[in-house]
């Protein structure tokens, strides 16, 4: 009589990839990914007329240029690497208060049960609450040379991540998903505290990367607008994965 094979004593194929081969199918991706950009760049220059006017679509050499200008001589006084330290300082100084003060409160609450949903219409409202509606005032009150914009950062991000601890903690989590919910939780905050500085920036500070697109764009420079937007998205996407790739090396190094 022939034994009979259940579907449970067939290996499965497994999906899991080693960290090594995930890395370079990753790099792989970013490759794709710039020829792609690029080739939507040359379709947006031709369909904005070839780059001629001021407020056309700039030609990558246009850009390569003003981002030279931008770097090593500087526009009205300031250069790239200045305004990348602003704005990279308020981004981690708010993220770090964030996490801190967040990851406390949602620690506290996601231990305590009723606490959670003591304080959950609290929490709920503050998580919402618009930085629109925070940096005027703070400026009004306190001045544009204040830490208005870090503080607003924080403020923002700091609910958001208490309320994703306290909801993580309750659920009980192993280690690794614990380890996965942690980098999501710090890729929110950074993402939250980047979107919020670069707002903060273009209503009125003097330095930064969303102070330096205002400027520019207010002087019809537009290779130099692209060129700090394509800058400051590469800086958070940089930021944002290493985030993710230090999550799957905390969790494949036990394995």
């Amino acid at each position: 009589m022939e034994a009979t094979i259940l579907p449970s004593d067939v290996e499965q194929p497994s999906d899991k990839m080693s960290f090594g081969a995930e890395v370079r199918l990753r790099l792989l991706g970013v490759l794709a990914g710039v020829v792609l950009l690029n080739l939507v760049w040359f379709v947006l220059y031709l369909v904005s007329g070839g780059g001629q006017g001021d407020l056309r679509w700039p030609s990558q050499g246009h850009v390569w240029s003003e981002m030279w200008l931008l770097t090593f001589d500087g526009f009205q006084g300031t250069t790239l690497l200045r305004h990348s330290v602003a704005t990279l300082s308020r981004v981690l100084s708010a993220m770090a208060a964030a996490l801190v003060i967040g990851g406390g409160i949602g620690v506290a609450l996601g231990s305590r049960k009723q606490l959670r949903h003591l304080f959950d219409p609290l929490l709920s409202f503050l998580r919402v609450f618009s930085p629109a509606a925070v940096i005027p005032v703070l400026y009004t009150f306190l001045g544009i040379q204040r830490p208005v914009i870090g503080f607003t950062a924080g403020f923002v991000a700091t609910w958001l991540v208490a309320d994703r601890v306290a909801r993580v903690l309750a659920s009980g989590p192993t280690r690794e998903r614990l380890i996965e919910e942690l980098v999501q939780i710090v890729r929110v905050a950074l993402l939250v505290t980047w979107l919020v500085v670069a707002f903060g920036e273009l209503i009125g500070t003097g330095v930064g990367l969303g102070s330096a697109i205002w400027t520019a764009r207010t002087f019809f420079r537009m290779g130099m607008v692209t060129g700090v937007g394509v800058w400051s998205a590469l800086l958070i996407a940089t930021m944002d994965y290493g985030v993710r790739l230090l999550g799957r090396f905390l969790i494949n190094r036990d394995r």
